[in-house]
């Protein structure tokens, strides 16, 4: 699994703009694109912590 500072990018844009497809449109990718790193990147975290989500 790839996980690089882009893919971090862009999930701290999916949290300004508040959706997938918005970050897409501002790092020039498709939306299905973003969704695979991030669902990737979140079955890597998943997989370091053993599944444990800290909750807010």
């Amino acid at each position: 699994m790839r996980h690089d500072l882009i893919t971090l990018q862009l999930f701290r844009r999916v949290t300004q703009v508040g959706s997938i497809a918005g970050a897409a449109v501002r790092h020039n990718m498709v939306a299905p694109a973003v969704s695979k790193r991030l669902s990737d990147l979140e079955t890597q975290i998943a997989h370091v912590t053993g599944g444990f989500c800290w909750k807010t």
